[in-house]
């Protein structure tokens, strides 16, 4: 994962990929010209990051391949130039680069002759609207060795005799020779400008061809700035031959992707989520490929995927990944907007996030806010990133329709999903939140690794870890009980700590997510679901203390699917159900009259069945119960759970059903005795309860008004 791709052009036409090796072979045989041709200027032409450099480097290539080779001479103004000094900077690397070291005496003196004339351009004031061979003013710098000393003692500089010079001096050479300036277009609008000037003063040297590389329209923008009229026309008139790149066609960059993830294809999983591979190949044909269009956005956005997969493998799925990645390419304007606004795009939400009417508002506000963007950027409001918006964030427009769509984001490793979305943008686990790693260590550890849930548990991420949990829990080849055996140890860890016990071990709803509490029972239920011992296993489960509360889940669940609202087919026959209830109501008596648990939160789940299945037993054990424990009674007889928008969650405690086994009046009179500046808030609602018999707010206490 490390092979990072450095996005230098090729140097060989092995690595062609694009089909221009015989493009490259005849531009290199347009450039070696015969003795007596006169210079000719040729133009590789074509947007940034479509292969220009590739293209001249597979023509040097080329040249190596036939008969006459010839001099190469390559400059880069990005590099070697400085604006004020690029002509004579020009000449001097010509020099260096024309392989004059026989130090025979024809050699030194068209070395002599090239210095001499670069030493004209030293600091050269060009009089406004005259090229560099017409009069010039100069001040003479020192000469540079031997080579130049004769300028010196000119009196009057003549640049169109000292180039006649030159070029008498390169006709002997005999050889054709092939100046490459490349990068033109990286230059700032002087330094390109000055780079054309070059060009247009020294470009007519015998046998000399010169081939330049850049991008039409930002020349002709820098030419419009400088106030030069038609300024495809001025190109014109320094080269004769402008060639524009191929085409790169949708199945050349079809075939760069498909490399690009077939060579790191040991280190890409696209089967670890269902649906993941052919969703990001149906999402690439329909929207990608319209904005990866150059081999450079390929390599940027690979890049980009690489760095994120590395650090959050197997946490999100590979095709909103990648997107991300794109989106964060090709448009990072949005996706910083993406970045502020996660609540806004995720489509599944964290309690206390904004309600519904507020949400509509927000989306509205940000569509807008993103529309601003795209009128900054000169893009369309109906554009291929809102496209893919729409695909990985299907809240933000209801109206439309995707394949390959989640039913659970979470479960499909989707940035529709709060936790997943954070996940991908912070490029790591958000602190106060748990890996995928982290849950599948833990289990692979067969739950031995303790540190895993106790750091999940200090960073308050427990809920984070049982969502993972569960999802990596359907996926885990193991047998039932060994599955079993890892809700145990969940379950002793968090009863330890506390965490099984208060309101929000009670409260699942529109408010609040699902409690801890409630994400054990559907681990269990899906052991329940799979195994085809289901009596045994339920049977079995009774007889320990740890998992009865939640078995006490299972039994409403068998219980409801043999009701007229049956939402799902029985798992066991009636009769069996009825068996196993009432094998369970004893256990349950057992349990709640020995005090097993320290929690009240958990004997409210184990008396519920009771209260629904066999109420004399519910009331013979809440009879049995010493009548001074004010609060236990009280949670045992909870009678209505719920929340609203005013303060968030309630409850009361009904009397009624318990009436004739209890001294309701004795009750009260406990309860009011009660401090309750040392009572939790959940107890202090249960207290208020008990006493006025009305429902309270565990926030205040207040009571709640119809």
């Amino acid at each position: 994962m490390t092979n990072y791709n450095n996005d230098q052009p090729i140097s060989s036409e092995c690595d062609d990929k694009l089909n221009r090796k015989l493009f490259a072979q005849e531009i290199a045989n347009l450039l070696i010209l015969d003795d007596g041709d006169p210079c000719l200027t040729v133009s590789i032409e074509g947007q940034w990051g479509q292969g220009k450099t590739s293209i001249l480097n597979m023509v040097q290539e080329a040249f190596s391949k036939t008969e006459s080779h010839p001099i190469v001479v390559t400059y880069n103004a990005w590099v070697n130039g400085k604006s004020e000094s690029l002509i004579q900077d020009f000449l001097i690397q010509f020099t260096a680069q024309l392989g004059l070291t026989d130090h025979t005496e024809e050699s030194k003196k068209i070395a002599e002759e090239l210095l001499s004339y670069s030493k004209l351009f030293s600091v050269a004031k060009l009089i406004p609207g005259v090229e560099p061979w017409g009069s010039l003013i100069e001040n003479i710098f020192n000469s540079v060795g031997g080579a130049t000393q004769s300028i010196s003692n000119l009196k009057e500089l003549n640049v169109t005799d000292k180039k006649a010079q030159v070029s008498k001096r390169l006709k002997r050479l005999n050889k054709p020779i092939v100046v490459i300036i490349d990068d033109i277009d990286r230059l700032t609008p002087e330094e390109c400008f000055q780079v054309l000037r070059l060009v247009k003063a020294v470009a007519d040297f015998p046998r000399t061809a010169f081939i330049l590389a850049f991008e039409p329209s930002y020349l002709e923008s820098v030419l419009a700035s400088n106030k030069i009229d038609n300024s495809s026309e001025y190109i014109d008139k320094i080269v004769q031959l402008r060639i524009p790149l191929p085409t790169i066609t949708s199945k050349d960059l079809d075939s760069l992707i498909d490399a690009c993830f077939e060579n790191d294809s040991s280190n890409f999983n696209l089967n670890y989520y269902e649906d993941d591979r052919d969703r990001l190949s149906y999402i690439y044909q329909r929207h990608l490929r319209y904005i990866i269009t150059s081999p450079r956005d390929v390599n940027r956005v690979f890049n980009h995927f690489k760095f994120v997969y590395r650090l959050v493998k197997n946490q999100v799925c590979i095709t909103d990944l990648f997107i991300l990645s794109v989106i964060s390419t090709k448009a990072h304007r949005i996706y910083s907007h993406i970045k502020s606004n996660p609540t806004l795009y995720s489509g599944k939400q964290n309690s206390g996030d904004l309600d519904y009417r507020n949400k509509e508002k927000a989306l509205d506000l940000c569509k807008q806010q993103r529309s601003n963007i795209y009128k900054e950027l000169g893009i369309n409001e109906d554009n291929t990133y809102e496209d893919l918006l729409n695909v990985i964030f299907p809240s933000i427009n209801k109206k439309s329709y995707h394949p390959y769509q989640a039913y659970d984001a979470d479960a499909a490793g989707r940035v529709d999903h709060i936790n997943r979305l954070s996940t991908a943008l912070h490029i790591s686990t958000p602190r106060g939140s748990v890996s995928d790693q982290d849950v599948a260590d833990f289990i692979e550890s067969s739950g031995q690794n303790l540190d895993i849930l106790n750091n999940a548990i200090s960073n308050g991420s427990t809920k984070r870890f049982l969502e993972i949990f569960e999802i990596q829990y359907e996926k885990l080849d193991l047998n039932v009980l060994e599955k079993i055996s890892l809700i145990r140890v969940i379950i002793d860890i968090l009863l330890s700590k506390g965490l099984l016990d208060g309101y929000k071990t009670l409260y699942t709803g529109f408010f609040v997510e699902s409690s801890i509490y409630d994400s054990i029972c559907r681990l269990f239920n899906l052991v329940l679901r799979e195994t085809d011992d289901k009596e045994n296993i339920i049977l079995s489960a009774m007889n320990e203390s740890t998992l009865l509360p939640f078995v006490a889940n299972s039994i409403k669940r068998l219980n409801a699917q043999h009701s007229e609202r049956n939402y799902e087919s029985p798992w066991l026959e009636e009769k069996i159900v009825n068996d196993i209830t009432s094998k369970y109501i004893i256990k349950a008596q057992e349990a709640l009259i020995s005090e097993v648990f320290n929690s009240k939160a958990l004997e409210y789940y184990i008396m519920s069945p009771l209260w629904i299945y066999d109420e004399p037993i519910a009331l013979s054990t809440i009879k049995s119960l010493e009548q001074r424990n004010v609060l236990r009674i009280g949670w045992l007889l909870i009678g209505n759970l719920g929340a609203d928008s005013n303060k968030g969650n309630y409850l009361s405690v009904n009397f009624d059903k318990a009436k004739s086994v209890l001294d309701i009046k004795k009750l009260k009179q406990d309860a009011q005795a009660l401090d309750l500046n040392q009572l939790t808030p959940e107890n202090t609602a249960v207290v208020l309860s008990i006493i006025d018999g009305k429902a309270h707010y565990i926030t205040d206490g207040e009571v709640v008004r119809d």
